[in-house]
């Protein structure tokens, strides 16, 4: 199997090839994590795509070098790590756990866009985010992956060539666990 940093250079070049090709302009970002964690996390945490209209220029389109973005950086005008979300994440992987700089965290589509319905090719990002995960899982090998949107929970179970699942409410309105 090639280098950590040879497989992180291709999966870079074919997201910016995709990223022109789809014409998303915003700009991307695939992990949370650092390039560590293909090799040995055993905790996945995969959302759908980053948020906004622009690409902070102090936050890295590939990876996190300096430990988790969950911890280190700033988002939304808070302390690092202290936006909400920064914060439910932190307390599910210390329900694990697990340090957040050993999961494998990252967006299954790495195309930012305000909202989904928003990038100009929102199923043609889904079958490229289904393509590169299917990669990035045959080498990471992580044994527990939380999905953090329904999209990315189905597709990743066509990645898995998995069958449906059960649900049960999350107690948090019509949330499901699946």
């Amino acid at each position: 199997m090639n280098s950590v940093a040879d497989f992180a250079s291709r999966l870079e070049g074919r997201i910016n090839e995709a990223s022109d090709r789809l014409g998303c302009g915003l700009g991307w970002r695939l992990f949370y994590s650092p390039l560590s964690v293909l090799e040995g996390a055993s905790v996945a945490f995969i959302g759908l795509n980053p948020g906004g209209r622009f690409e902070p220029s102090d936050h890295p389109r590939l990876a996190s070098d300096d430990g988790s973005a969950y911890v280190t950086e700033i988002w939304h005008g808070q302390a690092p790590g202290q936006d909400k979300l920064q914060l439910q994440v932190r307390a599910l992987f210390d329900r694990l756990g697990v340090r957040p700089d050993q999961v494998l965290a990252g967006n299954l589509v790495p195309f930012r866009s305000p909202a989904w319905r928003d990038l100009p090719s929102p199923k043609d990002a889904e079958h490229f985010g289904e393509e590169i995960w299917r990669e990035i899982f045959a080498r990471a090998k992580p044994r527990l992956i939380i999905c953090n949107s329904q999209l990315s929970f189905k597709t990743l179970l066509k990645v898995f060539d998995a069958s449906a699942p059960q649900s049960a409410p999350a107690g948090w309105g019509n949330i499901t666990v699946d």
